[in-house]
């Protein structure tokens, strides 16, 4: 098996970002964020295997629409945590 096989980059979804800093060959990961009143759906990480294909399904960047109950949570005294990704589904 070639393990210098190179995946090239993946497509960044639609309001999204890949990040390939690394490279895109064998073993490589890319990682993938969302523009700015957009949340990422989906795996943040793929990996490049050696049949030059990516780990994974291409997450999707979804607009947000509406965080009432999110943003109470957040501003709240009881949430001290920075860096967390909150998901918030009403039903």
């Amino acid at each position: 098996m070639n393990f210098s096989s190179d995946c090239g980059a993946p497509p960044a979804p639609t309001n999204g970002i890949v990040d390939t800093s690394e490279d895109t060959t064998y073993q490589s990961v890319v990682s993938y964020s969302c523009k700015a009143g957009f949340v990422l759906n989906g795996i943040i990480e793929r990996t490049c295997l050696a049949d030059r294909t990516w780990t994974n399904e291409a997450p999707t960047c979804d607009r947000i629409s509406k965080c009432f109950g999110a943003v109470s949570l957040l501003l709240s005294n009881d949430f001290k945590s920075v860096n967390w990704l909150l998901k918030y589904t009403k039903y």
